[in-house]
């Protein structure tokens, strides 16, 4: 069911995490189980659900409790310290969330700067960063500065991540979706010539032999963003990117599924009219 729902059979989705979750509290302590529960929790939380967010953070807590690699252990730190972030907006605390949301982004730019040559802990980075300006106003445009220098950092230096990071043989969409979102983020920002590249790497993309039918709808809208840079250049409504949550998931790892139909930003009816930006 899980490899079922990334693929794009999302109706799946609900199943799957709910035998996750009760496997995962029959054995809290398997690891492997916790990991693609925390997967599906993820995706909650990307679209604004609150429901499972402490059980969310309990569960990052545990693995880094059990992690015995500092890196990894880091890694799941900072997954309990945006899920706790989560819990204490959703208990209606946005003032204590707010802080949580500060403590993480000071240990991400520590490590980071601690750690310059490693680009997926960057990617994270850029992850968190991105997400983050999407969900407060304030810092907006900081957030969204740094997205973009650690996308870029990515795309420069794909080569340098693990087999795993980029998706080779189970997520073949995954560099096209993060140059995309780069794309987005850096027209966004009025930075339309930053953008235009982000975008060819996406239309690269799906000129490869095996593109998937995702990376290819991908490549339709960010063709459509070149033919109108100056159109697009600086407007919010690029804002929250696309795809995120589980049409994300389904671009990253889906080989004939469609994402274009869960995006509320279609295509359709962005070519050809002013009206579909503000």
């Amino acid at each position: 069911m899980v490899a079922q729902t990334l693929a794009g059979e999302l109706q799946t989705a609900p199943l799957a995490e709910a035998v996750l979750e009760r496997a995962y509290r029959a054995d809290p302590n398997d690891r492997t189980t916790a990991r693609l529960l925390g997967r599906f929790l993820n995706l909650r939380l990307t679209e604004g659900d609150y429901a499972k967010a402490e059980l969310q953070a309990e569960l990052y807590a545990r693995l880094e409790a059990g992690e015995s690699s500092p890196r990894e252990a880091f890694v799941f730190s900072c997954f309990q310290q945006a899920t706790k972030s989560a819990d204490l907006y959703g208990e209606g605390k946005p003032l204590r969330a707010f802080w949580s949301v500060r403590t993480l982004e000071a240990a991400l730019r520590d490590r980071v700067e601690a750690h310059p040559d490693d680009v997926e802990l960057a990617a994270m980075a850029g992850n968190y960063a991105l997400e983050l300006a999407m969900r407060i106003p304030v810092g907006r445009a900081r957030r969204l500065r740094q997205a973009a220098t650690h996308f870029e950092h990515q795309q420069e230096h794909w080569d340098r991540q693990s087999v795993l990071t980029r998706g080779i043989g189970t997520a073949p969409g995954t560099r096209a979706v993060f140059a995309f979102w780069l794309g987005e983020v850096q027209l966004a920002r009025g930075q339309a010539d930053r953008a235009a590249r982000a975008y060819g790497t996406v239309l690269e993309a799906c000129d490869t032999e095996g593109a998937t039918v995702a990376v290819c709808e991908l490549a339709e809208v960010a063709n459509h963003r070149l033919g109108a840079l100056d159109l697009y250049s600086g407007r919010s409504r690029l804002l929250p990117v696309w795809p995120r949550g589980a049409a994300a998931c389904v671009a990253c790892h889906a080989e004939d599924a469609t994402i274009e139909a869960q995006d509320p930003f279609l295509l359709s009816q962005a070519v050809g009219f002013a009206g579909a930006v503000d």
